[in-house]
């Protein structure tokens, strides 16, 4: 039986030499070992309970090999030793287990591949947002920025106070993101593998990378209105 089935049946004991029947007790079969747990049905299913029998019990017999050398003569001398057993044995799908890995995770690869994509065009699309926003924001307070300067005000305080209400916007959408990333982990615990959907990690270094390009898409903005010249802003007005 595989680890599974022991913990589901025999949790806290050892399941080796208890005897499980399928037939209502007519027929009795005894556990000997425990298997550990295999996803066979993909890496986002977790395992059921599962038992391993005789190789005359399965009509789907999987040979594995561990073995050194190229697949093309591993394989046809796996056929050849099958064929000196019965000839008439098919032997088909002969694959490396990299080959059946990369089968079993090509759908969520894939799917990671374009959720990245379309994620990478939305941080690109958001750096613009955000500095096209605080430009016109400092477009629009030309007046106010050449007052300031021109009453004692240091460009690096300008510099300060641009960066602070952009990145106020920044912490605003990262709060709002946070919280709807939590409400949908459920619906992305299929696509990960390995960590939670919740994980607090992830969540920090993406909270960290949408900080920094939010940070670049402000600073160029704030580094024109710490370079405003007060007497053409003055003057324009």
């Amino acid at each position: 039986v595989n680890q599974s089935f022991a913990r589901h049946w025999f949790s806290g004991q050892s399941p080796i030499g208890h005897r499980i029947t399928f037939d209502d007790g007519k027929s009795w079969a005894q556990i000997v070992g425990v298997a550990a747990d295999v996803k066979q049905h993909g890496l986002e299913v977790e395992p059921a309970d599962e038992i391993y029998g005789g190789v005359g019990d399965s009509r789907d017999l999987r040979l594995a090999l561990r073995a050194r050398g190229q697949l093309p003569g591993l394989e046809r001398m796996v056929r050849e030793m099958v064929r000196s057993i019965d000839p008439e044995q098919p032997v088909s799908e002969v694959s490396t287990l990299l080959e059946v890995r990369a089968e079993a995770l090509a759908p969520p690869r894939l799917t990671a591949l374009l959720l990245g994509g379309f994620a990478l065009l939305a941080l690109f699309i958001t750096a613009a947002g955000i500095g096209g926003v605080i430009a016109y924001s400092v477009s629009q307070r030309t007046q106010e920025l050449g007052i300031r300067l021109a009453l004692g005000a240091q460009p690096a305080e300008l510099l300060v106070m641009v960066l602070r209400q952009g990145m106020g916007l920044v912490g605003l959408g990262l709060a709002l993101g946070a919280a709807g990333g939590v409400a949908l982990s459920r619906a992305m615990a299929g696509l990960v593998f390995g960590i939670a959907p919740s994980d607090p990690i992830t969540y920090a270094a993406g909270a960290a990378l949408l900080a920094f390009v939010g940070a670049c898409a402000c600073f160029i903005p704030a580094r024109r209105a710490a370079s405003v010249d007060p007497i053409i802003s003055l003057r324009a007005t």
